[in-house]
């Protein structure tokens, strides 16, 4: 792991003077590559939820969180940055299973810290929109690339506060829900109803609370593109490799709404640069240089032939390096294995929620069957290799537990 972060270093910003009495200042300089714990405050009282009626108590007053802000921020001084808040049912959220992720594909982290499950009424969410709006200030945070994710109490949360403020595209849910109402147990949703917001949940197979991937699929609006996914484990936050598909999933639903009339454009032209470059060590293989064009083109479109884009000549060099990597044995290889992966795993997300619901397991162990014929398939791809872990997964249990109390 590169970054001098995570546990081992922390770096408190208290630039105002003594006691940690003021919020830290916007002109602090803030590292590259090191979290850093920032004070900041709040004194709304009250905000709606999303479009709808809704309303969430705020509490006024002082917060912190914490803020990782990737290797080359200040590279440029106008490039923007997708960010990722993270919520943790005690607490003191780090980063996790997402470390990784977020140092190679350079996101902005914002950590909360008061935010937590015995927090007093409006702490939560405080502790949230304060954090929000100082980040928005202080740092280069694109609009409409902004997700949110949090394990059990802190995925609860999350599903209220992407609703609180514009701009978020994708909220990560990992062993639980959306948060309920304590009157009805119903989940409130109001967040997302309006919004363009994709959810995906992320359950462990040994998790009480997974049975709420069929209460998701029955509730979740119409509109709202959505996924689950398992993984070998309990109540807990979920593994590095589950969590990349999720951001891919999310990053996509955020890249294809940019508004490309505003700074959504120079945002996507540095994405392109950066993947047209062939110098660029930041992509391990041609495979995976291939899948960021492949990733790109399905937002942007193959080149039109008439007219003046505000990407100019990218569609068309994108075009002709994806015909010169597609030749490529070994792409070739592992991207028909992605493309037969990421149909079985597609079908894979209702099964799942069908199981819960109906304690019927029999479609999974037909997926299970597609999965293992598609590792046979592609035995060296990278995608076979993951079909063979997702076969495993799903022949290890009976889904057809009944129903208990939800896990916070």
């Amino acid at each position: 792991m590169r970054l001098r972060c995570a546990c081992a270093l922390i770096l408190t910003l208290q630039l105002h003077g003594g006691a940690d009495a003021a919020d830290t200042p916007l002109n602090s300089a803030i590292p590259e590559g090191i979290v850093c714990k920032i004070r900041c405050s709040i004194n709304i009282q009250e905000l709606p939820v999303g479009d709808g009626d809704l309303k969430t108590r705020i509490k006024p007053g002082s917060y912190h969180y914490h803020v990782l802000l990737p290797k080359g921020y200040y590279a440029s001084a106008q490039r923007r940055f997708p960010a990722m808040f993270v919520a943790a049912p005690g607490g003191n959220a780090g980063m996790k299973n997402i470390a990784g992720a977020m140092d190679k594909r350079r996101w902005i982290v914002i950590m909360l810290v008061e935010s937590r499950n015995d927090a007093e009424d409006g702490v939560p969410s405080g502790n949230f929109v304060a954090a929000h709006d100082d980040a928005a200030k202080r740092f280069r945070i694109q609009e409409g690339m902004k997700f949110a994710t949090g394990l059990s109490g802190g995925a609860r949360v999350q599903s209220l506060n992407v609703g609180l403020r514009p701009g978020f595209a994708g909220l990560i849910l990992q062993g639980a829900g959306f948060i309920q109402d304590p009157a009805t147990g119903r989940y409130r949703m109001a967040a997302i109803e309006q919004k363009d917001i994709c959810v995906y949940g992320i359950f462990g197979v040994g998790d009480p609370n997974r049975l709420e991937m069929g209460v998701l699929e029955r509730e979740l609006p119409r509109h709202t593109l959505h996924r689950f996914a398992t993984f070998n484990g309990g109540h807990e936050w979920a593994p590095a490799d589950r969590m990349e598909d999720a951001l891919d999933f999310c990053e996509l639903n955020g890249l294809k709404k940019l508004n490309t009339s505003g700074d959504g454009a120079a945002f996507l032209n540095a994405r392109m640069d950066e993947a047209l470059d062939v110098r660029n060590v930041k992509f391990a293989s041609r495979f995976e240089r291939y899948v960021e064009l492949k990733r790109l083109q399905s937002v942007i479109g193959e080149p039109s032939g008439g007219g003046v884009s505000v990407f100019k000549d990218r569609p068309a060099r994108i075009e002709a390096m994806l015909r010169a990597l597609s030749a490529a044995t070994d792409v070739r290889g592992e991207s028909d294995a992605r493309t037969e992966y990421e149909s079985i795993e597609a079908d894979e997300s209702l099964a799942l929620a069908q199981a819960v619901i109906g304690g019927d397991s029999s479609d999974l162990k037909a997926l299970a069957k597609r999965y293992e014929s598609c590792a046979k398939k592609y035995p060296n791809a990278i995608f076979g290799q993951k079909a063979a872990a997702k076969a495993k997964l799903l022949r290890l249990r009976s889904w057809g537990t009944p129903l208990m109390p939800p896990r916070m």
